[in-house]
Formats: C-alpha cells, sequence, structure tokens
C-alpha cells in the first residue's frame, strides 16, 4: 500500500531566521518596557526618601547617567559598533551590511516579517470585481 507523504513540517531556515528577528525584535520591546519601568521605580523611591529624610540626595556619578534602554538607543549602539567595525576593519563589509539590516529588521519589531502576498485571485473573482467597478447603466 502507497501512503502519500506528509509535507514537512519543519521549518525553514529562512523561517527560523526571520522567527529568531522577531524574537529578538520582541525581546528588546519587552526589556525597553522594562527599562522603563526599572527608572520610574527608581524616581519614587528617591522621592520617597528625599521627602522622609529631609535631606537631598546626592547626585549620581558620571556612570549613573545614562538614558534608558529603548529600541532607538538599541539601534544608535548597533550603528556606533558598526562605525567601529569600519573604523578598525574588524569584520568583512557583507558582514557590516548583514548586521545593518538585521537590526533595521529587529527595531521594526517584525512589523515586516511574516508578511506574504496575497493569493493571486481567481477569474471569476476578477471578473466581480470587475463588475463591481463598472458604473450601473443609465436609464
Amino acid at each position: 500500500m502507497n501512503t502519500p507523504e506528509r509535507p514537512s513540517t519543519t521549518p525553514t531556515v529562512e523561517e527560523r531566521l526571520e522567527a529568531m528577528e522577531y524574537f529578538l525584535g520582541q525581546l528588546l520591546l519587552l526589556i525597553e518596557v522594562d527599562s522603563t519601568a526599572i527608572r520610574a521605580h527608581v524616581q519614587r523611591l528617591e522621592s520617597a526618601i528625599v521627602y522622609t529624610a529631609q535631606l537631598p540626595l546626592s547626585a549620581p556619578s558620571e556612570e549613573e547617567q545614562v538614558e534608558p534602554l529603548t529600541v532607538d538607543s538599541f539601534s544608535s549602539w548597533m550603528q556606533l559598533c558598526v562605525e567601529r567595525m569600519r573604523a578598525h576593519q574588524a569584520v568583512s563589509a557583507r558582514r557590516m551590511v548583514a548586521i545593518g539590516e538585521l537590526v533595521t529588521r529587529v527595531a521594526s519589531l517584525g512589523a515586516n516579517l511574516g508578511e506574504e502576498p496575497p493569493p493571486p485571485i481567481g477569474a471569476d473573482v476578477q471578473s466581480a470585481i470587475g463588475k463591481a467597478k463598472r458604473p450601473p447603466p443609465t436609464a
């Protein structure tokens, strides 16, 4: 008895790469949200300490004065890294292009991942659309 072959359910390499890019984008968004929440919590704690102790806190050191991690700040950091790679000729031009493209895709948070073109429209549907677009006959 001949059984038909089942289609492979194993993702292709391209599908796996797209999934990883989407995963990285979502992870970056989660880190941004967490960074913002931590900063807000620290500010509330500092306000409570100042209110309770009635003494001002010492100014933060230079190392402590960093901007929150956001998707944009991460993209800027990666751009700086690629610029340094180029200046030091640390990696090939192809690798730098690949890194730049990856950062662009990941920073878009998967907005373009998995978007497939709509399936082709059959002749019957095209005919129906054509009829719907035609102006009604005048009396």
